[in-house]
């Protein structure tokens, strides 16, 4: 047996490369992109000019831009495709700001709260896109948060910080004094965007669930957009994010719109911003929705229009090929990223294992999986990482602690409409896992109350009655004609699918969103699979300590 040298698995090693002058030069400046995303074709175009700008970069201006000086953007001539890029662009896929308002130049923007991810993501911008660049971490919460009494004496406790040191605000009894004036006496104190703001709102059934609470939103906003701000400066600089480029903002939504579901109860969401390269949004996504495809699809090379010359090459096809491969049974025994903490006390879980000649398996409890002997890193397993770490459904803050302290259950299972995600998602666990259990488990389809309304009248078409279990209509689907119907669109709409028809569960009527379809996974994988996604983002050279063994 011989050992395969650093050199050779390297976590750093570029699988690809994206050429961007040869984009540029094949375009003639033009760049257009086209991106399905949230039942939504997604399109947008830029044209630029270029130069060099030293050996490796090249300085692009948007030709929309009046002062070329000023809107200039430094990039690689060429990005190498390493895995943690991949990652990101999965990431970006899943979680970042594709659509625009129409006039607008759009923005580069990720939606991301958990820490380790938010530098992660930053780190990823300054490498594409130079080390001057600016960022906001803009922290969106209902105002329902800030209804409970915890959160209601940190509050105060602010308040009285602020008035020690000469701040303009309100005493405890005048505060006292507010909360009984009379609503429409606060509203038409508002600037008028509130106030527009606020005629919306009285027209929903919000406003009579959550009215009582409206002198307090007005009354403290300041302190709650100050109170969030402190909070996010706190875990920015907790997670090594501490740095002048960087700004916090908050806003807090009137009681119930931003989603909470009762007082003291969060929806809060965190944009990242980069500021001032909106301008380079159509350049930004065509390298992003091209190379996601390509992996999709197990390309190796992308042209625009044929060209002889592809603007993206990758080293090997995308599913199989990995610079980084790592033994599956050192990694699984001795990584600090394969522990799972149990409940206090309990101690701590790892999976035990077992060989036969050409095979590994790994068991948890009373399940039993097999994964291959050596773990690739292509670029499949790490957009599925990106991919996963956006749209799946365990809780980010879980993903990064599970072998810190115990976080209760893990559960492996994600959100899709888009048949790309699910066949990158699908195809990247059975490339982990070999048979039946890296299969999905069981899928149901969830409709939103946007779409009720055709749901229903495919019902009446049918003559079948549509009926919804749940005190307010928000659960699993009952009529077999309905059901059946719906399934059926699912398979048409997203065909990997059918491969697991049989492991369809149910319809769900919930949320106000398009419809998506969640798939589900053992929860026994779970720990396997987070420990890949987890060292991608903080430490991916932990993969380097079990390098694979092959045999002369």
């Amino acid at each position: 047996m011989t050992r395969v040298g650093f050199a050779q698995v390297s976590s750093r090693e570029p699988l690809g490369v994206i050429d961007v002058v040869q984009l540029l030069d094949d375009t003639e400046g033009t760049i257009q992109f086209e991106l399905f995303d949230s039942g939504t074709t997604r399109r947008g175009s830029s044209t630029y000019e270029y130069e060099p700008s030293g050996h490796a970069n090249l300085r692009i201006w948007n030709v929309d831009s009046r002062d070329r000086s000023n809107h200039g953007l430094t990039v690689p001539r060429q990005i190498e495709l390493i895995p943690q890029t991949i990652l990101f662009f999965g990431l970006y896929i899943g979680d970042g700001v594709k659509s625009v308002r129409p006039g607008a130049p759009g923005t580069i923007s990720l939606s991301q709260k958990e820490p380790n991810l938010s530098r992660f993501a930053r780190a990823r911008f300054l490498n594409l896109f130079g080390p001057s660049l600016r960022f906001v971490h803009s922290v969106n919460e209902d105002a329902l948060f800030f209804m409970s009494e915890p959160v209601r004496q940190e509050l105060s406790g602010l308040r009285h910080n602020l008035r020690e040191r000469g701040g303009d605000v309100m005493t405890d009894r005048e505060l006292q004094i507010y909360l009984q004036r009379d609503l429409d006496t606060i509203v038409n104190e508002q600037p008028p965007a509130t106030q527009t703001a606020m005629r919306k709102y009285r027209r929903k059934s919000l406003f009579r669930m959550y009215r009582q609470y409206l002198p307090e939103f007005f009354a403290n906003r300041s302190l709650m957009k100050l109170y969030l701000e402190d909070s996010k400066r706190k875990e920015l600089e907790a997670a090594g994010i501490a740095s002048e480029n960087d700004r916090v903002t908050a806003n807090i939504r009137l009681p119930g719109v931003k989603g909470a579901r009762g007082p003291g109860k969060s929806s809060r969401s965190v944009e990242l911003t980069v500021e001032g390269i909106g301008l380079f949004r159509a350049l930004f996504l065509r390298i992003i929705s091209d190379t996601y495809s390509s992996i999709a699809s197990n390309s190796t090379t992308v042209s625009v229009n044929g060209s002889a010359s592809p603007w993206i090459r990758w080293s090997g096809p995308p599913h199989t090929f990995a610079r980084c491969e790592f033994d599956a049974r050192s990694y699984l025994t001795d990584s600090a990223s394969t522990v799972r903490r149990m409940a206090q006390g309990s101690g701590s879980r790892r999976y035990s294992l077992e060989s036969t000649p050409g095979q590994i398996f790994v068991s948890s409890g009373s399940k039993r999986f097999e994964v291959p002997r050596v773990l690739k890193l292509t670029p499949l397993v790490c957009l599925f990482s990106g991919l996963y770490l956006a749209e799946g459904a365990t809780p980010k803050d879980k993903l990064f602690r599970y072998s810190e302290e115990p976080v209760g259950g893990l559960n492996l299972a994600l959100t899709a409409s888009e048949d790309d995600t699910l066949r990158v998602c699908m195809e990247a666990i059975k490339s982990l896992v070999v048979g039946e259990m890296g299969v999905v488990q069981s899928w149901r389809l969830k409709i939103g109350a946007k779409y009720f309304p055709e749901t229903v009248t495919i019902g009446n078409k049918m003559g079948a009655p549509l009926l919804r279990r749940g005190p307010k209509g928000q659960g699993a689907a009952s009529g077999f004609e309905i059901v059946e119907a719906a399934k059926d669109w699912a398979l048409k709409a997203m065909p990997s699918l059918r491969s697991v028809s049989r492991s369809f569960d149910h319809v769900e009527f919930t949320g106000a969103g398009i419809p998506r379809v969640d798939i589900f996974y053992d929860q026994a994988l779970a720990t396997y699979l987070f420990s890949i996604m987890r060292n991608l983002v903080l430490d991916p050279s932990e993969f380097e300590k079990f390098e694979a063994q092959q045999e002369t």
